[in-house]
C-alpha cells in the first residue's frame, strides 16, 4: 500500500512537473508571439513619423493587426492597405485585405489591418509598410508555432 501510494505521487509529480515545462517553454520572449495572450507591441520612427503595430489576431486563416501613427511633421498621407505587406514564414507574401480605421491625412491615425494568409501554422511574421521615404518594419518570430 505504501508503495501505492510513493508511486502515484511519483507520477502526479511527473505530471505536474511536465506542465510547468511545457508552460515556459510556452512564454513569449521579447518581439516574439507565443500565444494569443501575450502579443508585444512594437513601435518604429523615421523623419518624425511613428508607428505602432500590434498583432490582436493571428490564425491559419486571417492575420490583423492594430496600427496607430502619429506626427507632428506635416500629415500622415500614408494609404496604409496599399503600402503594406506581410511575409510568413520568410517566403510567403501576402498584400493586405482591408484597413478599418482613420482616411489619409492628420496628426494621428489608427485602424486595423487584415490580411489571409493560408498555408501551414505561422512560424514568422514581418509586417511591413512603406510611405514615400521610409520602410517601417515589424519582425515577430513564434516561440511555440500556431497550431501545437
Amino acid at each position: 500500500m505504501k508503495r501505492t501510494i510513493i508511486f502515484v505521487g511519483i507520477i502526479l509529480a511527473l505530471v505536474v512537473a511536465a506542465f510547468v515545462v511545457a508552460e515556459m517553454r510556452a512564454v513569449v520572449e521579447p518581439g516574439s508571439i507565443g500565444s494569443s495572450e501575450s502579443l508585444p507591441t512594437f513601435s518604429r520612427t523615421h523623419d518624425g513619423i511613428t508607428i505602432q503595430a500590434t498583432p490582436i489576431l493571428v490564425g491559419a486563416g486571417q492575420v490583423d493587426f492594430t496600427i496607430e501613427m502619429d506626427t507632428h511633421d506635416g500629415s500622415l498621407d500614408i494609404d496604409v492597405p496599399a503600402s503594406a505587406k506581410l511575409v510568413v514564414d520568410s517566403d510567403s507574401v501576402y498584400q493586405s485585405l482591408s484597413w478599418q480605421g482613420d482616411s489619409p491625412g492628420g496628426h494621428h491615425r489608427q485602424g486595423t489591418l487584415s490580411f489571409a494568409v493560408d498555408g501551414p501554422p505561422v512560424m514568422s511574421l514581418v509586417l511591413t509598410i512603406n510611405n514615400a521615404s521610409n520602410t517601417f518594419d515589424f519582425p515577430w518570430t513564434l516561440v511555440v508555432p500556431l497550431g501545437q
